[in-house]
Parts: C-alpha cells; sequence; structure tokens
C-alpha cells in the first residue's frame, strides 16, 4: 500500500515538471535584448499622438523579417499594444500606430518584444498632453451695446412671452479623427452658473472645429450673465468661454382708442370708448379727464370699454387712456398712453 502510494506521489510529480516546462515562458538570454535609441523618453499630444522609437535587435536575431511587437504597461502588466513588420536588425516603430488616432493623456511606459529569438528591450516613456480646446465668441443677432433682446417672442403653447436672442460662437476642438463636441450653455443664477441648455456638434475628420449659434432665451429684461462650457475629455482639456451678458428691452405696446362720439349731452347722452392693445394681451387700461382720474377698466383679448358719465360738467374734457400691462407682461412690456380726445359735453 506504501509502495504504490509513493509510485503514484512520483507520477504526479514528474507530471507537474512536464508542465511547468510546457506552461513556463522561454527566458530570454542575457544577449537577448534589444537596444533602444539615445531616446527613451517622448512628450506628444493625446490627439494624434507620435513616437517613433529607434531600435537595435541582438546579434542572435537573424536579418530577415520580423515581427516587433509594441506592448504597453496597464496596471503592472505588459500587454500587447501594437506591431510592426520590419526587415533587419535595425529600425524604427511608430509607437501609435495608424489605428491609434487618439489616446488618454497621461504618462505611460512602452517596450518592444521579438519572439525568434526571444529578446525585450528596457522601458521607454511616453507623457501625453491633453489637446487644447478653445471657444471663440461671435456676435449676436443685433448688434450693438448690452441690450440685444430688441424684439420680444411667444410660445404659443403657454402664451407666456420671453425675451430671445441668438449668440453665435466657435469651438476649436482639435482631432484626427471625428468627434463630438458636448457644448453647455450656462447662466449665472444667485452666483453658482446652471446649464439652461446643451449642444453637441460632430467635428468631422480633418476639421479644426464647428461654428454654432445658440438661442437664448430668458423672462426677465435684467442684464443677465452667459457663458459656454466644454468638457474634458480623455483626450482634450476642457475650455470655457469668457463671460457675456445679455439685456431684455421692454417694448412699447401699440395703444389706439376710438370713440362714439365726440359730443354728449348732459345727463341724456355719453360717449363710449373702446380701447386696443397690440402684443400685449392683459392688463387695465385707466381714463383721465385731464388729471383727473376717472376709472380702472380691465383688458381682456386686447380689448376694453368704458362708457364716460353723463354727468360730466358741461365744457370740453380732455379725455387719455393710459394702458398698464399686467404682471405677466409687465416684464416685457412699458405702459403706453394715448392721445388726449376733446369731448365737448352741452
Amino acid at each position: 500500500m506504501t509502495v504504490a502510494i509513493r509510485r503514484s506521489a512520483a507520477i504526479l510529480a514528474g507530471l507537474a515538471v512536464a508542465l511547468g516546462g510546457l506552461c513556463a515562458a522561454p527566458d530570454a538570454r542575457a544577449d537577448d535584448v534589444i537596444t533602444l535609441g539615445s531616446q527613451t523618453a517622448y512628450q506628444s499630444s493625446a490627439v494624434a499622438p507620435q513616437a517613433t522609437v529607434a531600435y537595435q535587435l541582438p546579434a542572435s536575431a537573424d536579418d530577415s523579417w520580423h515581427t516587433v511587437y509594441i506592448e504597453r504597461q496597464v496596471n503592472g502588466i505588459w500587454t500587447q499594444y501594437d506591431s510592426a513588420w520590419n526587415r533587419g536588425r535595425s529600425g524604427t516603430v511608430q509607437t501609435f500606430g495608424s489605428s491609434h488616432k487618439k489616446e488618454a493623456a497621461g504618462t505611460w511606459q512602452f517596450r518592444l518584444r521579438i519572439e525568434d529569438p526571444v529578446a525585450v528591450s528596457a522601458p521607454y516613456t511616453v507623457q501625453l498632453d491633453a489637446a487644447p480646446t478653445t471657444i471663440g465668441l461671435g456676435s449676436t443677432a443685433l448688434s450693438g451695446s448690452d441690450v440685444v433682446f430688441k424684439s420680444y417672442h411667444f410660445d404659443f403653447t403657454f402664451n407666456d412671452p420671453y425675451y430671445e436672442a441668438k449668440k453665435s460662437f466657435s469651438v476649436e476642438f482639435p482631432t484626427a479623427v471625428g468627434e463630438y463636441a458636448n457644448i453647455s450653455l450656462q447662466r449665472l443664477d444667485a452666483g453658482q452658473w446652471l446649464e439652461v441648455s446643451s449642444y453637441r456638434s460632430y467635428v468631422s475628420t480633418g476639421s479644426s472645429g464647428v461654428s454654432l449659434e445658440a438661442t437664448i432665451t430668458q423672462n426677465t429684461p435684467a442684464k443677465t450673465s452667459y457663458r459656454f462650457v466644454v468638457p474634458a475629455t480623455d483626450w482634450t482639456t476642457g475650455a470655457t468661454s469668457d463671460t457675456f451678458t445679455v439685456t431684455g428691452q421692454k417694448q412699447s405696446p401699440s395703444l389706439s382708442v376710438s370713440y362714439s362720439a365726440s359730443k354728449q349731452k348732459y345727463k341724456k347722452s355719453a360717449v363710449t370708448l373702446t380701447a386696443t392693445t397690440k402684443i400685449a394681451h392683459t392688463g387695465k387700461i385707466t381714463v383721465y379727464d385731464g388729471k383727473k382720474k376717472l376709472r380702472s377698466v380691465t383688458v381682456n383679448y386686447s380689448k376694453a370699454k368704458y362708457t364716460l358719465s353723463k354727468k360730466l360738467k358741461k365744457g370740453t374734457h380732455k379725455i387719455k387712456v393710459k394702458f398698464t400691462p399686467s404682471a405677466d407682461y409687465a416684464p416685457f412690456f412699458n405702459s403706453a398712453t394715448s392721445k388726449v380726445k376733446k369731448i365737448k359735453v352741452k
């Protein structure tokens, strides 16, 4: 029994030695070293990176064709990154071949390896810097000072007015291959920058950037600060534009007043006036006789009517109407006053 166990253990030990010999990687001989050129540290852009490495194969290698493997160290492990098919014992390899148009910024270690005979080089370092991104601001849709909102617009879904302007800008987003540029339009609100809209534009191959136009809306005439922001990627830096401001300019609504007559008889007849507004549809009108306030009437659907008192004193009365927009329209429209209409009372 004891002899059988010993014999089995010996067989297993022999198998282990054999399998270990099959699995172990062949060791490179002392002279099986790939010699690198004088440059062992490189610096390049993460977009269209370049690092051309000169090498000399060991004397044990023949002068025929060789596959030169480029390996990169990731998390302490050497993994194949690319390869080159070169002839002779000396030559150069491009660390970043045609398939590597962009790489994550940072410091990377590479080495060269061949298999027949087995030989590796010492590591060399490549520092990849994030490619710069820039944002250029263009003009607003309407030229002039900070007052860029000189028109109004209605969102018919909610029937609420708002200021609207368009701002042109460009993003220089260097890349050797097609890439999307993500742009955030931000507004300064109570000391914090908040995103109000975003844009995504494709930068085609060979293009240096894109030119875009942003639509900016706000519901206040107050001067408001904005900026554009492009976030950083693995291979490009982020960018923030200069701050620019927009200010709404209130509009003057159109006010027209018609009168049923220009005369009335004391205690017998009265003139009715009809006020019509355009643009601003709600609010109130206040009717004045000279400086004296007669009555305020609500404007509904741009119209309001008022009939003068039959007891107006005899003589000439200077009637005028002032329109005041409602709270919803007040940030966008000024008040408006009609021309004086003389009403004679006999």
